[in-house]
């Protein structure tokens, strides 16, 4: 109980500070991320023109089915069923990581980094990334044209994410490894049968 007061309490006095800084970072206020985005930017080649609504719509499509595909077959090399793992990368593609299966056992831990925690990240930065889109639309003039997809999309994993999964990485690792200690002798292969 004293968990959940502490941890609504946080949320409580965090919000205006995170709120403020979430604004600045993307109205790029800060000037040493300003900088750090323009060399990833021009490093990859990635043009910082603006874009109407029909670019930005087509790049979110193209580059969520692209991330789909990529799940899709990570999932499938995994072993997985196709239908199972057609309805976990359409849950995870829409942030909603609903999962029919216990993925402690039923997925190697490359499937994990490599496939769900990446994803993970790309949903939750799409989704920001549309909803700051959707504020500037309905603040802006009609025909003013919206920032790069991938401008934004680049801010969201660098600034926000990392840390909270990298924390909640070390979490499951713990919990794991406590788990593994007090059942001595059961090891679990990628599939979930004992050895």
């Amino acid at each position: 109980m004293l968990s959940c007061i502490v941890i609504l309490l946080s949320a409580i006095l965090l919000a205006i500070p995170m709120g403020e800084w979430c604004k600045k970072v993307m109205n790029q206020e800060i000037p040493f991320i300003q900088k750090s985005e323009h060399k990833i930017l021009k490093f990859l080649h990635i043009s910082s023109r603006e874009m109407n609504w029909k670019q930005y719509f087509a790049s979110i499509l193209v580059f969520s089915l692209l991330s789909f595909i990529v799940l899709f077959l990570i999932l499938l090399a995994n072993g997985m069923e196709a239908w199972m793992a057609f309805n976990t990368t359409c849950s995870f593609i829409t942030n909603t990581n609903w999962q029919s299966y216990d993925p402690q056992t039923s997925l190697n831990w490359i499937t994990q980094a490599a496939g769900m925690s990446v994803q993970n990240f790309i949903s939750a930065a799409i989704g920001i990334c549309v909803l700051f889109v959707l504020i500037r639309g309905l603040i802006k003039k009609r025909n003013e044209r919206f920032r790069q997809l991938l401008a934004r999309f680049d801010r969201m994993p660098r600034i926000y994410f990392i840390a909270a999964q990298l924390g909640g990485h070390a979490h499951s690792w713990r919990a794991r490894r406590a788990d593994e200690s007090r059942r001595p002798g059961i090891l679990r292969t990628a599939r979930g049968s004992r050895d």
